[in-house]
């Protein structure tokens, strides 16, 4: 479980850097007083930040899920608490790196004359972003449960084309011996 957590807060980490070299700056015009007047259309670079954000995030969800649902023993209310706490955790992570890393390869307005033209940073402009990482992953989580033909979500090791023993209960498909 904690190569689970580890796992996915480094992957949430490598998006994060992704991310703030990838999203698109804003480029503006520095005024009078310091600070910068975007340019026609270059709002929207705010917006494209926000969203690639924002898929990252869902991407990353689905893959933790996934591969946490490869723990076989694990499967239960534990492996999603787990998943889910890690996926917020990696959410607030691959922002802030990626805030971080936005920060360090644009300069800004605060630095530059007035009347030059700079790029600013992307940004987290709403928190609502952080939401798409464990919501992905707790619904990929919960779909994998409810595709799953068995009570135990297939965390006991059971060979399903074992011989059936006298005692086993034919249409429920219970043995009865433990751990047969």
């Amino acid at each position: 479980m904690r190569a689970l957590f580890g796992g996915v807060l480094i992957a949430s980490a490598v998006v994060g850097v992704a991310w703030g070299l990838l999203a698109p700056a804003e480029q503006v015009v520095v005024v009078a007083d310091g600070s910068g007047v975007a340019l026609t259309g270059e709002s929207l670079h705010r917006f494209d930040a926000v969203a690639m954000l924002a898929c990252a995030g869902v991407a990353v969800g689905v893959v933790s899920a996934v591969a946490a649902w490869g723990l076989r023993r694990a499967r239960g209310v534990r492996l999603v608490a787990v998943v889910f706490v890690a996926s917020v955790l990696g959410a607030m992570l691959s922002a802030s790196v990626g805030d971080l890393v936005g920060s360090l390869r644009h300069q800004g307005a605060g630095t530059a004359e007035t009347g030059e033209m700079v790029s600013v940073a992307p940004s987290v402009e709403t928190l609502l972003v952080l939401v798409f990482q464990p919501l992905a992953a707790c619904l990929v989580l919960a779909v994998l449960a409810l595709l799953n033909p068995r009570d135990d979500l297939g965390a006991v090791d059971e060979d399903p084309h074992a011989p059936l023993r006298p005692g086993d209960d034919v249409a429920s498909g219970e043995s009865s011996v433990r751990g047969a």
